[in-house]
C-alpha cells in the first residue's frame, strides 16, 4: 500500500459481444481471475478500455502499475508484415490499447 492506499492497478480490457436485452451488446471486459488475482495481492484493479493509441499516456497517469493481459496473436499488420496462416485467433480491438501503454 502507497500512503495507506491500495496502489491502482490498470488492466488492460478486451472487447466482447454479448446478447443483452434487444440484441448484441458490445462490452469492454476483463477477465474476473485478474480482478480477483490484484484485489487479494493488495491492489485496485481498474479496467483499462479500448481507446485511441493517443489515449495512452491519459490511461497510464491514472493508475499505479499495469497488468497487459494476454489473448490473441498480435496482428501482423503492427508491425508491416501480412498474415500467413499460421497465427492463432487475432483479437483485434485492445491491441492498439495494449500496444501503446506498454
Amino acid at each position: 500500500m502507497i500512503d495507506g492506499r491500495r496502489p491502482a492497478i490498470g488492466i488492460t480490457a478486451f472487447v466482447s459481444d454479448l446478447e443483452y436485452g434487444c440484441g448484441p451488446e458490445s462490452l469492454h471486459a476483463v477477465s474476473d481471475d485478474y480482478v480477483k488475482a490484484i484485489w487479494e495481492a493488495g491492489g485496485l484493479p481498474i479496467l483499462l478500455p479500448i481507446l485511441p493509441p493517443e489515449a495512452s499516456s491519459a490511461l497510464v497517469d491514472c493508475v499505479d502499475g499495469l497488468l497487459l493481459t494476454g489473448g490473441g496473436d498480435v496482428d501482423p499488420s503492427l508491425y508491416g508484415e501480412r498474415r500467413s496462416g499460421c497465427g492463432g485467433h487475432i483479437l483485434i480491438g485492445g491491441q492498439a490499447t495494449r500496444s501503446s501503454v506498454a
